[in-house]
């Protein structure tokens, strides 16, 4: 009876008779009216709605339910979170902090006196995105951490017939843009790799939108050379968010949709693990970037100690 009452002030359930026996009843999060639920259904669906109540709790998080607007859209974006991210116990803690934007920045600690201005550059505001994303002392990791998912893209995208010019201008043209550039036959694919950070819902739409408008002029002169031309853009979170327009634009492009499943998990922990390094460099502060996936070890000032109230 406990258990009962606690579950219905947490999912609403209720108990109720039907046919002659005990069911239970609870909202269906479709039609948002309450259904009654087969026995060997019970505790499958009341797990499902007490994890529905937990996400729309943390969505509702104005600073910590950011990110989960989009890592929500699409189960590889936290698969390899339950999976164990290969054993990788700092990505592990990096990749719940990070999400819950919990990492001591001392933009994102409030009610803590101090300097909130970056630590590594003359930024006034040292917040999670700018670490991940802008800081230009990051920059060498940033790199490392889009040219490993570039990589993976282009694993995926091979075919016997098919050229590809990647990291240098196309050719023939005025365009100084270094996209990936996909030729087969008379058709010409410009596609380009975006990590952007999760910080609002639309963030996938707006950075995909800038990837259009940029490349466009660039499409244009493809066209008046005879060219079939598309636009593309893959996008992968820097905290794994897993875009689920991806999957359309690597299936008009020949992925298999086996091989496609790997590919988008690896490019998740890919973010994860190298976002984790872009991390701990920031924040360890050390002379030189690390050369490999190792964590560095060698400190000049060690983790802040401002705490939180």
């Amino acid at each position: 009876r406990h258990c009962s009452l606690r579950l219905n002030g947490l999912t609403q359930m209720t108990w109720g008779i039907q046919q002659g026996s005990l069911h239970v009843r609870l909202i269906d999060p479709h039609t948002n009216e309450r259904t009654w639920i087969p026995h060997a259904h019970t505790l499958a669906t009341i797990k499902k709605a007490i994890g529905r109540q937990h996400l729309q709790g943390w969505l509702s998080k104005p600073n910590q339910g950011k990110a989960g607007h989009l890592i929500r859209l699409h189960p590889a974006s936290s698969k390899l979170l339950y999976l164990g991210l290969r054993g990788d116990s700092e990505v592990w803690n990096f990749a719940h902090r990070a999400r819950l934007n919990l990492l001591p920045l001392n933009g994102t600690m409030p009610g803590c006196a101090g300097p909130t201005r970056c630590r590594r550059c003359p930024a006034s505001l040292e917040t999670l995105p700018h670490a991940l994303n802008h800081c230009k002392q990051n920059m060498q990791l940033i790199t490392k951490r889009h040219n490993v998912i570039l990589n993976r893209i282009l694993q995926a995208l091979q075919k016997p017939g098919r050229q590809f010019l990647t990291n240098q201008p196309v050719p023939n043209t005025k365009s100084h843009l270094r996209p990936i550039v996909m030729f087969e036959d008379k058709a010409a694919t410009v596609l380009d790799i975006a990590i952007p950070f999760e910080h609002c819902p639309t963030a996938f739409d707006d950075s995909r939108q800038m990837k259009i408008d940029k490349y466009r002029s660039l499409a244009t002169e493809l066209q008046t050379q005879g060219y079939t031309v598309k636009i593309g853009a893959i996008l992968v979170g820097s905290l794994g968010a897993w875009d689920p327009a991806n999957d359309a634009a690597l299936t008009s492009l020949g992925v298999p949709t086996k091989y496609m499943r790997l590919c988008r998990e690896l490019c998740a922990a890919d973010a994860l693990h190298h976002s984790a390094e872009i991390s701990r460099y920031h924040v360890r502060e050390t002379t030189q970037p690390p050369t490999s996936g190792d964590a560095p070890t060698k400190k000049i000032r060690g983790l802040p100690t401002k705490r939180r109230r």
